[in-house]
């Protein structure tokens, strides 16, 4: 775009300089007014110059009488002029092509008028004169062209007068030149400055969020205007996503308020009730205090989680890697959750290509992110659901967590891993804080691995994790 700016600012600089110059060539012209006609006689010189040098087609016969030689006579002939030689005494000696109007013997004021004006020998023609010495005699000679050919102009002023007229010309030139620069000066610069206010128009719409403008993307600052409508989709697609998010954020907080609010009332009321004066028996008061210690377990939960979900969206160091046998650790979570006795008739099986494959992990974080998806599959399922957890190694390291079960919805795919977010399937037995498949992914990727789901409804769901 650079280029093409600096090309249109010098290709109109030149056009002001071509027209300037030709105009002042034209009004020097009509100033001077005085252009002698040149024609070109195989000699390559004016008019002038012919006449004057005509002499030496003029030569003295034997008889002692002039006569022009037949070159001369074929130049006279191709301009279609014609030629009167005069003796000391303005009489006529010889002639060539004379028009019968001329006269054979003239004035000096005839020859003068002749000379200066059209038609002053009594004929339509224009006189150029010479002359030439031949022994010791002046003769002079008048060639007559046709209008068509030469013209005489003829511009007598006085002095005063005449340098009036040349500073009125000047001061009209410099005039003309200034006008001309202020009109193209005022094209370029409207062709310029147009496009720059509608882009900073644009800016201002967007500024105040207004992205459904657009530009056409044309002339020197096409890629400019490109650029805006892009910025002006992403702007857009970047303030509905930021509503989405704060829908859902606000569902979250009223979520996780509840969620917080609903143990806390239980821990409150327990405590209010054992405050009173009443004669408990210790396996009430152990009851009471177990159901005092799983609330605040779960409060707890929530706030690890939060503080987990905080650190790991902040890029904070928080990894602990060390050598782990993937295997052995998948192997140690399926463990642990079929020694829970609500899962421990569940069909969960452990498949892997070789027995040790060992990567760099933080081994709590991944272990985490096992047991919340084997969770997750086990508690959005049906009882007769079957698990299969794989393992193997390829370029990468593979987990994959397949079932058989309900499987996802479409609507909910795309926002599982968005933090606040609740499935459409999540019932009020195993509600969480929202954040279980946020925190999935941020640990993932904070080992530079991904995860993919596939699910259909009715068939079961796939995920897959590569580290």
């Amino acid at each position: 775009m650079k280029l093409k700016l600096t090309f249109r600012y010098v290709f109109s600089i030149a056009i002001v300089a071509v027209l300037v110059v030709l105009i002042n060539i034209s009004m020097l012209y009509l100033l001077a007014n005085n252009k002698n006609a040149l024609n070109d006689y195989s000699t390559d010189k004016g008019i002038s110059r012919f006449v004057r040098g005509f002499g030496k087609y003029i030569d003295l016969g034997e008889d002692d009488k002039l006569y022009i030689n037949d070159n001369g006579k074929n130049l006279i002939d191709q301009s279609n002029a014609w030629i009167q030689i005069l003796d000391e005494n303005n009489k006529e000696v010889y002639s060539y092509n004379k028009p019968e109007e001329i006269k054979d013997k003239h004035t000096p004021i005839d020859i003068i008028n002749g000379y200066k004006y059209a038609g002053g020998l009594g004929g339509t023609s224009q006189i150029l004169a010479g002359y030439k010495d031949i022994d010791n005699a002046t003769y002079t000679y008048l060639i007559g062209y046709p209008s068509n050919i030469i013209k005489k102009y003829l511009f007598v002023t006085e002095t005063d007068t005449m340098n009036t007229y040349i500073k009125y010309e000047i001061i009209s030139i410099i005039l003309v030149d200034f006008i001309i620069a202020i009109i193209i000066g005022y094209i370029f610069s409207k062709g310029l400055t147009k496009p720059v206010k509608n882009i900073i128009d644009g800016v201002d719409h967007l500024y105040n969020g207004n992205y459904e403008i657009y530009f056409k993307e044309k002339g020197i600052y096409a890629n400019v205007f490109k650029k805006l409508n892009s910025l002006s989709n992403k702007l857009e697609e970047n303030e509905l996503e930021r509503k989405k998010i704060d829908k859902m954020r606000d569902e979250w907080i009223a979520n996780i308020s509840h969620d917080i609010k609903t143990p806390l009332s239980s821990i409150k009321g327990y405590a209010e009730f054992l405050e009173q004066d009443y004669d408990f028996s210790s396996d009430d008061i152990k009851s009471y205090a177990e159901i005092i210690n799983n609330k605040s377990d779960y409060i707890k939960e929530l706030v690890d989680d939060l503080n987990l979900s905080m650190k790991l969206k902040n890029n904070k160091s928080i990894l602990k890697k060390e050598k782990v046998n993937i295997v052995s650790l998948v192997k140690n979570s399926v463990i642990d959750i079929l020694n829970d006795s609500r899962y421990s008739e569940v069909d969960i099986r452990v498949e892997y290509s070789e027995d040790r494959i060992f990567i760099d992990i933080d081994r709590v974080l991944i272990q985490r992110v096992l047991n919340n998806l084997i969770y997750n599959a086990l508690v959005h399922n049906d009882e007769n659901i079957s698990i299969v957890v794989s393992v193997y190694k390829n370029d990468n390291t593979y987990i994959t967590i397949s079932d058989n079960g309900k499987g996802i919805s479409e609507s909910d795919l795309e926002n599982i891993f968005d933090r606040y977010y609740r499935g459409t399937n999540t019932g009020e037995a195993h509600r969480g804080s929202g954040l279980g498949m946020s925190i999935v992914k941020q640990i993932v990727n904070a080992h530079n691995g991904d995860i993919k789901i596939n699910s259909i409804l009715g068939k079961g769901t796939d995920i897959e994790i590569i580290l």
